[in-house]
């Protein structure tokens, strides 16, 4: 199977996935989420994030807990 893609890209890919769940599924610090994410660096995680996701983790994890909190009233 080919992705198009580098190694390194795709394996960012996985881990800001992982982030992404681990934000909505865990109380954790953004950046216990990156090193659990298997970023070493939070600012690496942080300009990985904004680049695939287009917002930064803190607002990813405000809008998805926001839109939960106003689906269930």
């Amino acid at each position: 199977m080919t992705t198009g893609k580098t190694i390194v890209a795709y394996l960012n890919e996985l881990r800001i996935g992982l982030a992404c769940k681990l934000l909505l599924e865990t109380d954790g610090s953004i950046a216990e989420v990156a090193f659990e994410s298997g970023f070493n660096n939070l600012s690496n995680f942080n300009r990985r994030f904004l680049k695939l996701k287009g917002i930064s983790a803190r607002e990813y994890k405000t809008q998805h807990l926001r839109g939960e909190r106003e689906s269930q009233v």
